[in-house]
């Protein structure tokens, strides 16, 4: 028990950290500050705004280099509708933008700031991990703080630098896949298997994205994120190899799970029936990894489908034809992404199969035959 509440201080504790922080924000824009709502009304805008209705705050900054200053600040429905949808309240902490117009300071609420809520979430999630997976459970959610350390620590700032996207990608990945699999399914034949098949089938899936990226002509600007990342960052980006170094990382949590359930079933088959070949196991654990195939792929569509939904909305209610809306660049991106993802995962059933099926029961095979043969004459 004393391990289990360790583990899980120790994970929390890690997510927490890693979570962003408004000296992140800071580092990255020195005009962005963290302030609470002092006072809120709302009424008419002003002669110099928009027409219609204004939010008028007084806030206090909280940053220590303007730490108690109280700045005023008005926001105009009509140019930021979101504002309605917040439900502002005196007491309230938001980020501001400090906005430099000639000689003139200014500032504007941008958006309230949430990481209460997601400690509050992270704090049910490694609860509810801890109440029903046990130590297995929690040893997966140290693999994820991990994988999630990697992204930002590593293939982030490599990609930033200069590396070329898709080997960043491949490079941590590949930690990501060793620590999170084995930290998952402990340290075992099983694993190494699956990580093989794993490994193989992620190849595959970067090969392809790297051929279809090409061939549909993507150039990896689809996203309004991709262009205030161009404006954010000094150096020119690789915008192609950050598509598909995205395809890449996505794919790794999804063959994951696969490429385990291939080897377990072959390891559970072999020992329940220890006569039976290499290619019977394979033929059997088929029959299984079919049906993974089907409900995962279908889950993997649905994802991307629905992250790409707004989008998909958008050009259908501007009144284009099919044709028109799979041709636009958001939309395409999210076709190869789903595409190359799932021929990934297709690929890394039989893979896994034929790899585990040949490790278990191939270096024994004349032990097997020679098990079938005395069953068979007795």
């Amino acid at each position: 028990m004393k391990r289990l509440l360790f583990l899980t201080i120790l994970i929390t504790s890690a997510s927490v950290i890693i979570l962003p922080q408004e000296s992140l924000a800071q580092e990255q824009d020195d005009t962005l500050y963290k302030a609470e709502i002092v006072e809120l009304e709302t009424g008419d805008c002003p002669v110099e705004y928009a027409e219609g209705e204004c939010y008028f705050f007084k806030l206090k900054i909280l940053n220590e280099d303007k730490a108690g200053e109280t700045v005023d600040s008005t926001v105009a429905v009509a140019d930021d509708p979101k504002i309605t949808t917040y439900n502002y309240k005196v007491g309230q902490k938001v980020y501001l933008s400090e906005i430099k117009i000639g000689e003139e300071t200014g500032f504007g609420v941008k958006e309230p700031v949430r990481k209460s809520s997601f400690i509050a979430l992270i704090l049910i999630f490694v609860i509810s991990v801890t109440l029903i997976g046990g130590i297995q459970g929690l040893s997966s959610l140290l693999g994820l703080v991990i994988s999630f350390i990697t992204i930002i620590a590593l293939i982030i700032p490599l990609i930033i630098s200069g590396t070329n996207p898709i080997l960043a990608s491949i490079l941590g990945g590949s930690i990501i896949m060793t620590t999170s699999i084995y930290l998952s399914h402990g340290f075992n034949k099983k694993t190494t298997l699956a990580l093989a098949g794993t490994l193989i089938a992620l190849i595959i899936t970067g090969f392809l994205g790297v051929i279809f990226s090409n061939l549909s002509q993507l150039t990896g600007f689809a996203s309004e994120e991709a262009t205030f990342l161009t404006q954010t960052v000094d150096k020119a980006l690789n915008m192609k190899g950050i598509l598909l170094a995205s395809i890449i990382i996505g794919g790794i949590g999804i063959l994951d799970d696969i490429t385990v359930s291939q080897a377990s079933i072959i390891m559970e088959l072999f020992n329940a029936n220890p006569s039976l070949s290499w290619k019977e196991l394979f033929k059997r654990s088929m029959k299984v990894g079919k049906d993974h195939i089907a409900s995962m792929v279908n889950t993997l569509v649905l994802a991307y489908t629905g992250s790409a939904l707004p989008i998909v909305m958008l050009f259908y209610a501007s009144g284009a034809s099919i044709d028109e809306i799979t041709n636009f660049e958001p939309v395409a991106e999210e076709i190869v992404r789903t595409l190359v993802g799932s021929i990934g995962l297709i690929s890394a059933v039989p893979i896994t199969s034929l790899i585990a099926s040949l490790a278990i029961a191939g270096k024994d095979q004349h032990i097997t035959a020679r098990r079938r043969r005395l069953s068979n004459t007795s």
